[in-house]
């Protein structure tokens, strides 16, 4: 799901996903994931986000940064 307003823009996603194996063992897996960013007028675009993985209840934290530049042409 994504939401803009103006300059500003958010996104936001989500997975789940269980696994069942042939032999009664069972695998969970989550993921969700927030960015937000700005595009200045002079062509700058700068986001910053975050994700979260879980995998059998191991936590995993990933962080991110988006510079861009448009030209136009």
């Amino acid at each position: 799901m994504g939401l803009s307003c103006g300059s500003w823009n958010l996104a936001f996603a989500g997975t789940r996903k269980e696994t069942e194996t042939g032999l009664g063992a069972k695998t969970n897996e989550e993921q969700v994931q927030v960015s937000i960013g700005y595009a200045f007028e002079f062509g700058l675009g700068v986001d910053v986000g975050w994700k979260r993985t879980r995998n059998d209840g191991i936590d995993t934290d990933t962080a991110g940064t988006l510079l861009s530049y448009t030209v136009a042409f």
